[in-house]
């Protein structure tokens, strides 16, 4: 009888173990494929700012703004690569 329980707990450990790792892989996968669609937005949005940072090279105010914009595309990418590294 004992053999019986030892041969379930084995057994049940096993199918738990693989189902965690299933999820786990379901994650990292996830998180890839977000970072991909990340990407192409943030890149065009660079490409905007820019584009408009040599429109408006004469106007300071205008380049502050765009500069604070840029920082903040710049951490959406940084938190993209991570996603992407998972």
């Amino acid at each position: 009888m004992l053999i019986l329980f030892l041969f379930g707990t084995i057994i049940y450990l096993a199918f738990k173990s693989n189902k965690i790792a299933d999820q786990n892989r379901l994650w990292a996968g996830m998180a890839k494929e977000t970072a991909h669609q990340l990407g192409t937005p943030i890149s065009a949005i660079l490409a905007w700012i820019e584009h408009l940072r040599l429109a408006n090279e004469s106007d300071p105010e205008q380049l502050e703004i765009l500069d604070e914009l840029s920082t903040d595309v710049d951490r959406l990418n940084l938190i993209a690569d991570r996603f992407s590294k998972i």
